[in-house]
């Protein structure tokens, strides 16, 4: 039966992707009056998933093939230079807007670039200089979503200040930040001061990025070898606010350290320390005259410790991708070890997660660039030794795609075990 479902899945899936169809756009036009500059840009995606999970709990509650369908995307950004001093506004609707009684998430980057001196000085809503996939903006991804390694580590946007430039091939950023993450209204609150979040990134640049803060997966012409590789470091000790920390305030961009669904030792009243290392690098070598290997590597490490506790994760993402043309092929491997005092804590009892043996995600997949604005990105993620939720009476969740669904895991609500997952994405994406 399971053999069957699989090769139901594979059928499906070959289906879905061939059933999508494609539209010619007409271009954006662009200000320039030689010294301002105005663009006006926009992204569409729209995704389509194929899930299969297995069921132990529950008898033919719920189907375990699912099929989805969702508007992943729909941003607009505006960009440019003005009186010398570079400038971006992107804001998000459609699906990726959360609702929440204090903030609203529409906006993303809203920040301005000033000179300072052969440096510039970055100021506003921004993402934090920390991990090459997290940089990455999803139109630029070659797989419909970052690696599971992401979920670990993922500190996303914030407000604050960076310094970075250029020196010859070198290149960094020196970043001071709330913490907090982004769109936090004003509150003025009684405080416990910490130390504020401090992000640094310093590596070479061979041409493959266009900044420290602006890594491209791909673009080569195929007449030359490029590259990067970058040291990554974070550190913060957490502030009390109110009835709260800044680091709690966090409700997007929640790595499994600020995730409370995952971290039992976060609290509101309770200081505590936070700091994540990294590396990563990419390249990009032209092999004869028509074919380009892309390699990336990231590897991570963190602890946050409190009073209470303290937890530590290690993971990674290697993926090596051969370019002709219009086409891109590619395989992904993702991998967290985690640790086994993750958990979900509920009336002062804490339910583990999951132990520490190692979660897997092989990931292989195909871009096809249509044309300039136009590209499908199709990928089929398998996880191993995935932890996934199962709700009594209700069905299985993947914890590694819907974190929060641990609190049906509490003894009488389900259970959570370790399972070979399957998933295939497609997302068609115009961009322009």
């Amino acid at each position: 039966m399971r053999m069957k479902k699989k090769w139901k899945f594979g059928l499906v899936f070959v289906a879905f992707a061939s059933y999508m169809s494609l539209k010619d756009v007409s271009a954006i036009e662009v200000y320039n009056d030689s010294e301002n500059t105005l663009n006006l840009g926009g992204t569409m995606q729209m995704l389509g998933v194929l899930e299969l999970l297995e069921d132990t709990l529950n008898t033919s509650v719920k189907d375990e093939l699912r099929m989805y369908l969702f508007q992943k995307q729909a941003r607009l950004s505006v960009s440019g230079r003005y009186n010398n001093c570079d400038y971006a506004v992107k804001l998000m609707f459609g699906g990726e807007e959360v609702p929440l009684s204090n903030s609203v998430m529409s906006l993303l980057d809203y920040y301005v670039d000033m000179p300072v001196g052969s440096a510039y000085l970055k100021a506003g809503q921004f993402k934090i200089p920390y991990s090459r996939e997290r940089l990455t903006d999803p139109e630029f991804l070659s797989n419909v979503d970052r690696s599971i390694q992401n979920n670990a580590f993922n500190f996303g946007r914030d407000v604050g200040l960076a310094l970075h430039g250029n020196i010859g091939n070198a290149t960094g950023a020196l970043g001071l930040f709330t913490g907090g993450g982004s769109n936090v209204p004003q509150r003025y609150l009684p405080e416990v001061l910490g130390i504020p979040l401090m992000v640094a990134r310093v590596g070479v640049n061979k041409g493959i990025d266009k900044d420290v803060f602006t890594p491209c997966e791909t673009g080569n012409d195929g007449r030359e070898t490029k590259y990067a590789a970058y040291v990554n470091a974070l550190y913060s000790k957490d502030s009390r606010v109110g009835h709260g920390t800044a680091l709690s305030i966090k409700y997007i961009d929640e790595s499994y350290f600020l995730n409370a669904s995952w971290n039992p030792y976060m609290s509101s009243s309770l200081q505590a320390e936070l700091w994540q290392v990294g590396i990563d690098c990419a390249s990009e070598m032209p092999i004869g005259d028509t074919l380009v290997l892309s390699s990336l590597l990231e590897l991570n490490y963190g602890r946050y410790s409190n009073t209470s506790g303290e937890l530590s994760l290690a993971g990674g993402m290697v993926k090596e991708s051969l370019i002709a043309g219009k086409y891109e092929l590619g395989l992904r491997y993702a991998a967290i070890l985690p640790d086994e005092n993750l958990g979900y804590l509920s009336a002062g009892t804490v339910y583990p997660i999951v132990n520490s043996d190692l979660i897997h995600e092989v990931t292989p997949s195909l871009v096809i660039h249509v044309n300039k604005g136009i590209r499908i990105v199709i990928d089929a993620p398998i996880g191993l030794n995935s932890p996934v939720a199962i709700e009594k009476d209700n069905g299985a969740y993947d914890l590694m795609k819907q974190p929060a669904q641990v609190s049906y895991s509490v003894p009488g609500k389900g259970i959570i075990e370790r399972q070979t997952t399957y998933t295939g994405r497609m997302i068609l994406q115009y961009v322009f």
